[in-house]
């Protein structure tokens, strides 16, 4: 199929196409989208580590364990929320500025999730499910804004413009999803493992 196409087209698509090999270390060698990716991976490891842990937390502080469905459900009510009104109210916003702000704001998060040896921050069920919508509120700023910056970051690296050659365009979305897609999971299957 691929051949066929490349016939009907002039000499330079043909030669920009043949030479146009994304791989993921491509993605990676643009420090911008590596950036990007590992935010999204201390994101997704920042939501997800906790389930290994939460249920027993809640149980041992007296709670139901039917509440833990409910602290977990207002981090995703939080998200579904900040989804709807980022357009209205970040969207001007610089995404670098966006991550950063997220991973202050999970670090933020992480003292409420329970007391450390540094800081001492009383164990309380109601700081940790206080938690949870931060979380959500911080990860509006890494999941909404990260597939369009790895694509311009790639496009701006790779010296291309969109709308140029659709093929391309298709390239660099499906390897800039592959890549987010990777490291989604590699991340949900690490920190559930390193939260227990």
């Amino acid at each position: 199929m691929e051949e066929i196409e490349l016939e009907n087209l002039n000499d330079e698509t043909k030669k920009r196409r043949m030479k146009m090999k994304i791989s993921l270390f491509t993605l990676f060698k643009t420090k911008e989208v590596l950036f990007a990716v590992l935010t999204m991976f201390v994101g997704t490891f920042n939501i997800q580590f906790f389930t290994a842990w939460l249920e027993n937390d809640v149980k041992d502080h007296g709670w139901k364990e039917s509440y833990t469905g409910y602290i977990m459900a207002s981090q995703s009510l939080v998200y579904l929320a900040g989804c709807l009104l980022l357009p209205y109210t970040c969207e001007s916003a610089a995404r670098r500025f966006q991550f950063v702000f997220a991973i202050v704001g999970f670090g933020f998060t992480m003292f409420l999730l329970g007391p450390t040896k540094i800081f001492p921050i009383p164990d309380n069920i109601w700081y940790i499910s206080s938690a949870f919508p931060f979380l959500g509120l911080f990860q509006i700023f890494v999941f909404i804004p990260i597939i369009p910056e790895m694509i311009e970051r790639l496009q701006v690296s790779l010296n291309i413009s969109e709308g140029e050659d659709e093929y391309v365009d298709a390239m660099v979305t499906d390897k800039c999803n592959d890549c987010y897609g990777l490291f989604y999971a590699l991340s949900m299957f690490i920190s559930p493992i390193i939260g227990s």
